[in-house]
């Protein structure tokens, strides 16, 4: 099992944040892609971002963690 870091509030962009919702909720990189008017590419650079921040190595870890609590749903940057 990988150690999970929560976030610390500055650490998830709005983006990214926006990202990890879509991404609990189920959504695809697709869905994700034209839900933000943005290519899959940087779908996949806000994912692999997100990874590394909350230390996952996959999407299934960061949704596990975000239901566990591990992952604080509220936690992002809002100073642009």
């Amino acid at each position: 099992m990988v150690d999970v870091m929560a976030p610390d509030p500055d650490q998830l962009t709005p983006q990214e944040h926006t990202v990890l919702l879509a991404l609990v909720n189920g959504s695809s990189n697709r869905e994700l892609a034209d839900g933000l008017c943005i290519s899959i590419k940087t779908v996949e650079t806000h994912l692999t971002r997100l990874y590394r921040k909350v230390g996952c190595r996959s999407r299934a870890q960061v949704i596990a963690a975000f239901y566990t609590g591990a992952i604080d749903p509220g936690a992002t940057n809002t100073a642009g």
